[in-house]
């Protein structure tokens, strides 16, 4: 009895190993959405690792975790290392590898010897919005327990990206909402009739962008109506 039990057992992981060589050993996933601000707004969001504790849900999901960062404020070479008592955080690092001025930021995350993955965002305009892409890959090897873990993981790891990028998305939507009430906007005649846009605002750095986007949108927006009301 024993001895058909364990040749059962032994054909069974024999059919998991030979199945998962059918299964990739780069465990990609990719998620979208439109956010109301132009890729300007969010690249600096994005670029500025310190400002990821404002929106990441992967540093939110340990509110003892320890945060420190390198000497590197922004882009390429600037880190961020984390530790958690959370076995699903963990310890780890992350670097930005590439930065692409409002196009593209991507990051190398590392596991403390438990892994390594890329972690990246693409920004294309879309009119009066952007698209935010986010991607991450990882190698898992030939193990056939990492493979099959990495499928079993796949539908709770979309759900963790999607909501990383409500939580983004919301959060610079609602930036630049805020920096609106902060700024005063007059249009001024001058003598030769040439209109110019004077913009009076208090602001933090990490408002500035969103102000000089809403100042814009509103000069062509009164400029539109000069320009009916004269016709």
């Amino acid at each position: 009895m024993l001895k058909k039990v364990f040749l059962g057992l032994l054909v069974i992981i024999l059919l998991l190993g030979i199945g998962s060589l059918f299964i990739s050993n780069i465990h990609h996933i990719e998620r979208s959405t439109y956010i109301n601000a132009s890729p300007k707004v969010i690249f600096n969001e994005l670029n500025n690792l310190s400002s990821w504790e404002k929106w990441n849900t992967w540093l939110q999901m340990d509110t003892t975790m320890k945060i420190s960062y390198n000497n590197i404020k922004s882009g390429v070479g600037s880190e961020i290392l984390w530790s958690s008592a959370n076995q699903n955080v963990g310890n780890g690092t992350m670097t930005i590898t590439k930065s692409e001025p409002d196009k593209t930021v991507e990051t190398e995350l590392n596991f403390n010897g438990k892994g390594k993955g890329i972690n990246g965002f693409k920004l294309e305009p879309a009119g009066d919005s952007t698209k935010l892409t986010t991607y991450f890959t990882s190698d898992m090897g030939w193990n056939p327990v990492f493979k099959y873990l990495s499928l079993m993981s796949k539908k709770a790891m979309i759900e963790m990206t999607d909501n990383g990028l409500k939580s983004i998305k919301d959060y610079i939507e609602q930036m630049m909402l805020s920096a609106t009430p902060d700024t005063k906007i007059d249009l001024v005649e001058m003598k030769e009739s040439v209109p110019y846009l004077a913009v009076h605002a208090i602001a933090s750095a990490d408002k500035i962008s969103g102000i000089f986007e809403s100042a814009n949108k509103t000069f062509e927006r009164r400029n539109q109506q000069t320009k009916t009301g004269s016709e």
